[in-house]
């Protein structure tokens, strides 16, 4: 996955999610990170749009939230971090 810099693989099953479940927020998520952390930054940004009209109140504190950014492991913060990181260059607020 995207947080242990598969980013091809990362975006194929995001992709199949999205497509299985074209409501489902966190698949589009997923996408946005693999697509800007590969470069692909005009996808990247189409797909922040999708995923901030599923999600309008959509930000990078709310993603820690909900990845339980809370659990105090040093190890895991910098897994998820790799992930944020992907949504903050293709523009997600924080």
């Amino acid at each position: 996955s995207v947080m242990l810099g598969d980013d091809h693989k990362a975006l194929e099953e995001s992709k199949r999610s999205a497509a299985a479940n074209p409501q489902y927020s966190p698949a589009f998520a997923l996408q946005v990170s693999a697509l800007a952390l590969l470069g692909r930054d005009a996808e990247a940004r189409a797909a922040l749009a999708v995923l901030q009209q599923l999600q309008p109140d959509v930000t990078i504190t709310r993603n820690k939230e909900d990845r339980g950014y809370r659990v105090a492991n040093p190890a895991f913060h910098r897994l998820i971090e790799r992930y944020l990181d992907g949504l903050r260059k293709a523009g997600l607020p924080e």
